[in-house]
């Protein structure tokens, strides 16, 4: 009877070291393989015996079990987000070149056509047909609109308006363009 007892005992140990080794396989990642149907030759073979399996082999595989961490999976990086282009915001027109202005003196009727044009450029153009002599120009800047027909003086007046400069138109009178144009910052 307790040769009985020591076979089962042995057994139990059997089980619970193959239920470990299980365990141990799959919580390591490990793939079993599934058993292939044995040949029919192979069933008449004597089983061969299989390592004795002891308390202190027990342990070992608890212990192993206990030590593996289970495999973590693999996780991608996140994609990073691809940023748009940014939008080509159009030139400011300061920025752009200057366009030349039209200048036109018909008898004593002048008329001034600005598309962006530079003030600087104008009033040369002015210069060149009425022979005015400008200064005190300090600095630059866009014009835009149509000014005129008109006199001389009246349409460098329009043309003036709202400039950050102060000005004083010399000589001329109602029939004759102006002989200068001074010019001094508004303050």
């Amino acid at each position: 009877m307790a040769h009985r007892s020591i076979l089962s005992t042995t057994a139990l140990h059997r089980i619970s070291c193959c239920l470990c080794l299980g365990a141990l396989m799959q919580s390591s990642g490990m793939v079993h393989a599934q058993a292939s149907p044995a040949p029919a030759a192979a069933a008449t073979k004597p089983a061969t015996s299989h390592p004795k399996y002891t308390h202190k082999h027990h342990r070992k595989v608890h212990r192993l079990a206990k030590n593996t961490t289970p495999a973590q999976p693999i996780v991608a990086p996140k994609p990073v987000p691809v940023q748009p282009p940014a939008p080509a915001w159009p030139i400011p027109p300061a920025q752009q070149p200057a366009e030349p202005a039209t200048v036109i003196l018909n008898g004593d009727q002048l008329t001034i056509v600005a598309k962006n044009s530079s003030l600087q450029a104008i009033l040369d153009a002015v210069s060149q047909q009425t022979g005015l002599k400008v200064t005190g120009l300090s600095g630059d800047m866009r014009i835009y609109g149509s000014y005129g027909p008109g006199t001389v003086s009246q349409t460098l007046h329009a043309l003036l308006q709202g400039s950050p400069y102060n000005y004083v138109l010399v000589g001329g009178d109602a029939t004759h363009p102006p002989k200068e144009l001074d010019f001094s910052l508004s303050q």
